[in-house]
């Protein structure tokens, strides 16, 4: 909040073990905070539309609500256009399935509200993969064994040499594959697949961005690997038939130009063209000195 230039922080969460209480953690720009706990209805010095979401929807989940940001850093970073774009490649997985419902909005300077509703991503190109996978003998948290889930969309664009895959954990955004070890190789790294892996049984590293090495990562990286295996094929395949598709348009162009070369009699006309050629540039004889 203080890269934003906010004023105040309220970080108000509640788990589902917390019973009634709201935790409630207030900070200023100078890096005075304050920490208790309270009741929904007992929260003070926040505005009512923030209380009522508190109340009314907070079950289990954090709001962060930021007051006062620097008006040149929200027009800059805040505009609805790229929260829902930013919201789409975020929430991907769980938009397309229905999970779940984000509204974008803000109070314009007429007093009015505007919102908006991100969508799931659009993916170019033909879809070679699309999948839904169960992972046997996943380690749950109790300790337990279970069974685990991995999601998959996958197309290819032969055109395009920047297109990325991204890589999901329940339904929200870790990384692009190739930020994952191991996987910033053929055919992910190529530019022509987009799409994206989800799972929901793997674990998360520290900063989010990839995943701890565990029993569960030995099951899901076999899996991947499998898919590229099978990814790798798929492209030698379009290879192939892009290849086959340019010799036979090549093949068909050269055979319209000898229709056309054949019905124009131009075939005629450059061999007349070529005698006349030949005749010039033989030296003349002299037929009075014989």
């Amino acid at each position: 909040y203080l890269r934003l230039k906010a004023d105040r922080l309220h970080f108000i969460s509640k788990d589902d073990k917390g019973g009634d209480l709201v935790n409630l953690l207030k900070a200023d720009s100078s890096l005075n905070y304050w920490v208790n706990s309270a009741k929904p209805d007992q929260i003070n010095n926040l505005p009512q539309f923030v209380k009522e979401l508190v109340t009314s929807k907070l079950s289990r989940g954090t709001i962060v609500y930021l007051e006062d940001i620097d008006s040149n850093i929200m027009e800059k970073n805040f505009l609805p256009s790229k929260l829902i774009s930013l919201i789409s490649e975020i929430y991907t997985p769980i938009l397309k399935q229905g999970k779940i419902e984000i509204n974008i909005g803000y109070i314009g300077k007429n007093g009015k509200i505007k919102s908006y509703q991100p969508e799931s991503l659009k993916f170019d190109g033909e879809v070679i993969l699309e999948d839904s996978r169960e992972v046997k003998g996943v380690k749950l948290k109790d300790g337990k064994t279970g069974i685990g889930k991995i999601d998959l969309l996958i197309t290819i664009n032969p055109q395009s040499d920047n297109k990325k895959v991204k890589v999901y954990h329940k339904g929200i955004k870790v990384n692009n594959v190739t930020g994952i070890e191991f996987l910033d190789n053929e055919p992910w790294n190529i530019g022509k697949l987009e799409g994206y892996l989800d799972d929901d049984f793997l674990t998360l590293n520290l900063p989010r961005n990839s995943f701890e090495y565990n029993e569960n990562l030995n099951l899901w990286l076999p899996i991947i690997k499998e898919m590229g295996d099978y990814l790798n094929v798929e492209l030698k395949k379009y290879r192939s038939k892009r290849d086959r598709t340019s010799y036979e348009v090549a093949d068909k162009v050269m055979r319209a130009i000898d229709v056309i070369y054949r019905k124009l009699e131009l075939r005629k006309f450059f061999s007349k063209k070529r005698t006349e050629k030949s005749t010039n540039g033989k030296p003349e004889s002299n037929e009075e000195d014989e």
